[in-house]
């Protein structure tokens, strides 16, 4: 600084010098700061703003707030309010509010709310705000950082949103889910089955699974210790009423330590109640809800497997219902039905009274059961199984029978009416060795006891008419295979969706000159008795080769299946006859198939498995028939070489009913998983067939399709067929062949023509 201090003649100046340096240090030092400051905010994601206590000036703001909330070519600050503006009107006076009590409390402001971006979207900020002192320690100013928590708002959202959905789930299935600390405490409890264990989940939480009645059982508190200790395990408990499936998982930290125990419990009442009603269903009669023919014959093996055991004997006693056909032609099938409920309903108040007293019988091996149409059985093993005290049961039997009067029809159009019954009784080991030449013997010695008095017991007397009659059948039946009066007959085997057809199944067919068309019912059987079985099936083998090559001569080009007994497969020269035969009528090996009951594959041993092995090893297919009727186990099953199974008629007869449903899909489950073709045998309905189809089965016959038919006769539908699944596989719409859509069978109508009559049976093992 310069100044002047002398005259105009003689000028004096008087001046100092400062240092400015510090000044300018310090100025460069504040807008370094000023730029880390900026630099700072600026790169944080967060927005920044400075605005008067008033917020009516807005002093600074960051860029990411210009951003989030400025308008094209206007900062966010030039606006007055911009702060306010921004915030969502329903979310405004919150904010002022909670700003308010910042202020008065001089405290900093923490808020979560929603704001409007400039761009239109809605964000979720968090906003963390407090004042700047002046000189006087007096608030001039706010200072806050505003953070985007949109993304995290969103994700508490959905894992709210996730909550409430397994919530929902778990209070709307039947099962409930819950966590087990290392001590077997529950830490979690949620789900709709928490009411079948008579608990709240508070009542749960805090407690030990040990207190609880599931966890006293000794053995289930062993494995439940081994699941706290790190093994998983699922098991099966009745708790109050109801049925859970519980399975416990172990979870485990990053050391492998056991931290917690997830479980799962499903409350499978229901299910537990469908299977055992299915399981019911399928070996009971529906009309009476007694045994049914396969339950009963399970019963009587077992019963005849514990006897020759204990070497105890065992008594079968068969009551046929007398005079039921009239009652059922007079008074019609409805009527019937109630008789054969009322005998059934006396049957087992005499039986139970009877045999009360008696200790010591495996309940299992005493049983009743509807054997056929009007005939029960009932299985006497043990103590009831000597004769005198069997005569004794039967009689007693028929005298609850004959002495309760059954009631028909339902209200006012009610009627009584008497009802006998005779019955007849076979014994073990006396009589018969096997549960169906009991049966036999007891309805042998049941028609012997009706020729001579109705509601009278019958013993079995070897020297019946019956087994007179037999052995001439027999003789006939040899003399027909000489002759080869034994021909087949066949049914073709068609595509489920287009109705093409590419094989058939033989049925043996007898006409005999002197007593006409005899069933196959009849005479199969008694071939598998009497061993005449190989010839008739050498017969059948060659008779349908001889057919294969005149049909392959007029350009059908078809397979046939032949049935075959388990004592022809192990017969040492079965496998020779078959190449034998195919060689003589110039067949290649698949041209042929074979079919053989289920129990004949599989209770039969290692003979009939080598023998099927050999037949496949020559390309000819096998078959098992009438599956579902037997007592296989899946892994014998497994262990034959077979391609397909064949469902049996009685469970495609019962559709559309469910336990028949339910059976049917097992079956091609079965099948699926052991690549198994699946064939459907007695298709009389067009309802069966579109539920078969959709089931997956690919093939199936029946009456709905054709009947069994003589060679000339098929060669004619074969042609007609062909035409039949072109016009399908173009419209898309599946063909019957042109039959009708109900066929009605033997059982339906009285049928007086002997050959009408043979062909209205429905199919069996080699029948149709």
């Amino acid at each position: 600084t310069v100044t002047s201090c002398g005259t105009p003649a003689q000028p004096l100046f008087a001046g100092h010098l400062r240092d400015l340096r510090p000044e300018i240090n310090l100025r460069e030092e504040r807008d370094r700061a000023a730029e880390l400051f900026r630099a700072v905010v600026e790169q944080s994601p967060a927005g920044t703003y400075l605005t008067s206590m008033d917020l009516r000036e807005v002093t600074y703001v960051s860029p990411q707030l210009d951003e989030w909330f400025g308008s094209p070519g206007l900062s966010w600050a030039a606006k007055r309010h911009a702060w306010l503006e921004a915030i969502h009107p329903e979310d405004r006076a919150r904010v002022r509010q909670a700003m308010a009590a910042s202020d008065a409390a001089g405290e900093p402001l923490v808020s979560e709310h929603r704001v409007i971006s400039a761009a239109g979207p809605m964000l979720h900020v968090r906003v963390q705000e407090r004042h700047v002192l002046g000189p006087d320690a007096m608030p001039v100013a706010r200072l806050g950082v505003i953070m985007d928590v949109t993304a995290a708002h969103e994700s508490a959202e959905r894992l709210a949103s996730a909550r409430a959905q397994l919530h929902h789930v778990l209070n709307s299935a039947p099962m409930m889910l819950f966590a087990l600390d290392p001590e077997g405490v529950f830490t979690l409890v949620e789900g709709k089955a928490l009411a079948g264990f008579g608990m709240s989940a508070s009542e749960l939480l805090g407690r030990s699974v040990f207190d609880l009645a599931v966890g006293k059982d000794p053995v289930r508190r062993a494995r439940l210790r081994s699941a706290l200790g790190g093994a998983a395990f699922t098991t099966v408990a009745d708790l109050n009423g109801r049925t859970f499936e519980t399975s416990y998982s172990p979870v485990r930290d990053a050391e492998g330590a056991v931290v917690t125990v997830i479980g799962v419990a499903i409350d499978i009442t229901e299910r537990v109640r469908t299977d055992r009603e299915l399981a019911h269903h399928a070996v009971h009669d529906p009309v009476t809800d007694l045994l049914d023919r396969r339950g009963l014959l399970f019963e009587l093996n077992h019963a005849l497997a514990d006897a020759a055991r204990d070497g105890h004997g065992l008594a079968v006693a068969l009551l046929d219902i007398d005079g039921f056909r009239t009652i059922n032609d007079s008074l019609g099938h409805a009527a019937g039905d109630d008789v054969l409920r009322a005998v059934a309903d006396s049957l087992r108040t005499a039986l139970a009274d009877y045999v009360g007293p008696y200790k010591g019988v495996k309940r299992r091996s005493l049983a009743l059961g509807r054997h056929g149409a009007d005939q029960y059985v009932v299985v006497l093993p043990g103590p009831y199984s000597t004769l005198e005290v069997a005569e004794d049961v039967a009689a007693r039997l028929l005298s609850e029978v004959a002495s309760t009067p059954a009631t028909l029809g339902h209200d006012d159009q009610r009627v009584t009416a008497d009802v006998t019954a005779t019955a007849g009784l076979s014994l073990y080991p006396i009589d018969a060795m096997g549960a169906e030449e009991l049966l036999a013997h007891a309805d042998t010695a049941m028609y012997a006891a009706k020729r001579d008095r109705r509601g009278s017991v019958g013993l079995y007397d070897p020297r019946c008419d019956k087994s007179r009659a037999r052995l001439s059948m027999t003789a006939k039946l040899r003399k027909a295979i000489d002759d080869e009066l034994v021909i087949p007959a066949f049914q073709p085997i068609v595509d489920l969706t287009t109705g093409a057809c590419d094989s058939v199944e033989a049925l043996a067919r007898w006409h005999d000159p002197d007593l006409g068309q005899v069933s196959p019912l009849e005479f199969i059987d008694l071939a598998e008795d009497t061993g005449l079985i190989v010839a008739l099936g050498r017969l059948m083998r060659d008779k349908t080769c001889q057919q294969l090559a005149t049909w392959r001569d007029q350009g059908l080009f078809v397979r046939a299946a032949v049935n075959v007994s388990a004592r022809e497969l192990r017969s040492p020269t079965f496998l020779t006859e078959l190449d034998e035969v195919l060689s003589r009528h110039h067949l290649p090996a698949d041209a042929l198939a074979i079919e053989l009951t289920e129990s004949a594959a599989t209770e039969h041993g290692d003979g009939v498995a080598a023998a099927l092995a050999g037949v496949r090893e020559r390309g000819v297919r096998v078959a098992i028939d009438d599956f579902g009727t037997g007592h296989s186990s899946l892994a014998r099953l497994h262990d034959l070489d077979v391609d397909g199974l064949k469902l049996d008629l009685s469970f495609v007869s019962a559709l559309p009913s469910p336990w028949a449903q339910t059976i049917i899909n097992a079956v091609i489950a079965i099948a699926e998983a052991l690549h198994l073709d699946t064939i459907a045998e007695g298709i009389e309905t067009e309802e069966q067939r579109a539920w078969l189809a959709s089931a997956g089965v690919r093939c199936g016959q029946g009456y709905l399709f054709a009947r069994p038919m003589p060679g000339v006769d098929l060669a004619r539908w074969l042609r007609g067929s062909a035409a039949r699944s072109a016009t399908a596989t173009s419209t898309g719409v599946p063909l019957q062949g042109g039959a009708p859509q109900r066929v009605r069978s033997a059982s339906s109508a009285p049928v007086t023509d002997p050959t009408a009559a043979a062909a209205a049976f429905s199919p069996t093992r080699g029948v149709a």
